[in-house]
Parts: C-alpha cells; sequence; structure tokens
C-alpha cells in the first residue's frame, strides 16, 4: 500500500469514528430532551400544593440559610454566597438545631 493510500484511508476512519460519535451525541440528545419535555407536560400543579401540603404537618422542618459577602464596603458587581447554614427546627421536641457548613 502507497503512502497516499494509507493516509486516505486513515482520513476516511477519523471522519466515520467522528460521524459515528456525532450520530451517538444526537441520539443521546434527543432522548433526555424528550424526556425533559415530558416531565415538563406532567408537571401539575395540584400535585405540588398536595405535596406542600402534607410537608406542613410533618414534625421536623429544615431551611437553609444563605449569607452573602457583597457589602456596601465591598462594591461588588455580583453576590457570593460566603455563609451556610442548615437549620432543622423539630415541632415536637420544641428543638431547633443549627449546622454551618464550610
Amino acid at each position: 500500500m502507497k503512502h497516499g493510500q494509507s493516509q486516505h484511508f486513515r482520513v476516511r476512519r477519523l471522519v466515520w469514528l467522528v460521524g459515528v460519535c456525532l450520530v451517538i451525541v444526537l441520539i443521546a440528545v434527543t432522548v433526555e430532551g424528550v424526556q425533559f419535555f415530558q416531565t415538563l407536560r406532567s408537571f401539575k400543579e395540584e400535585q405540588v400544593i398536595k405535596h406542600h401540603q402534607d410537608l406542613a404537618n410533618k414534625s421536623v422542618s429544615t431551611f437553609l440559610l444563605l449569607g452573602l459577602d457583597n457589602s456596601g464596603k465591598r462594591k461588588l458587581s455580583t453576590s457570593r454566597t460566603d455563609g451556610m447554614m442548615v437549620v432543622i427546627v423539630n415541632h415536637k421536641t420544641k428543638t431547633i438545631t443549627l449546622c454551618s457548613l464550610l
């Protein structure tokens, strides 16, 4: 086999491999997109309200508190979270638990 034919074979194989990869990515994106839109279509506000009402009757509530570092002195154009705490309120025992996240 001549050098030119060998080079041509490598280029064809590379083009074929890239084409197969693109087809696989296209199929994966299409499947994920269809699943995403089916999830959006199945969303019903009544289910969220019912779920929220169920949570209101629970004996424990959990909150995430976030602190921002954009004070007037810093004059930043964006804000970042510099403090995070998880607050757990137990309504039965009437206790509050705090956990600071680094």
